[in-house]
């Protein structure tokens, strides 16, 4: 899949066997969903290994807001201090130090490869099976730094 695809919001994600794989982080961007009432963070990792490098996949989190418009490197406060996000951010980067929900060093992921766990979506938002074209893979949990 080119380069062009993935960023194109036309093109339906790509669906890849479960299990676990090494990836390197390639971005984060905020978000607005569900009538702009749900704030997230979509953090994007490719795979670096295997039949599948170069496979973009995301991992999604709920936050606690927004501060200012959503986009790349927008700014956001989490959800609290035992968030999914911040729980999987200080095991990726245990030497970080966070004092603030609003001041995540996102930085901190930069350079790293990193263990995922990978799933496919196979509902939709109202609990309903999706026919398996419609099917597609998601980061399930960044499990941990890979050395």
């Amino acid at each position: 899949m080119s380069e062009q695809h993935e960023d194109s919001d036309v093109y339906l994600k790509r669906q890849i066997p479960d299990g676990e794989y090494i990836a390197s982080y390639e971005g984060y961007s905020t978000a607005t969903m569900f009538s702009q009432k749900t704030a997230k963070v979509c953090l994007r990792f490719r795979i670096v290994e295997g039949p599948r490098t170069n496979t973009l996949l995301e991992r999604w989190y709920s936050v606690g807001g927004l501060y200012g418009p959503p986009g790349e490197n927008g700014k956001f406060k989490a959800k609290g201090q035992t968030s999914r996000m911040i729980l999987e951010f200080l095991t990726c980067c245990p030497d970080a130090t966070i004092d603030r929900l609003d001041r995540i060093p996102m930085t901190n992921w930069r350079g790293g490869l990193y263990r995922i766990l990978v799933r496919t979506v196979d509902k939709n938002h109202e609990r309903l099976k999706l026919p398996h074209q419609v099917r597609y893979s998601t980061i399930d949990c960044v499990l941990g730094r890979f050395d």
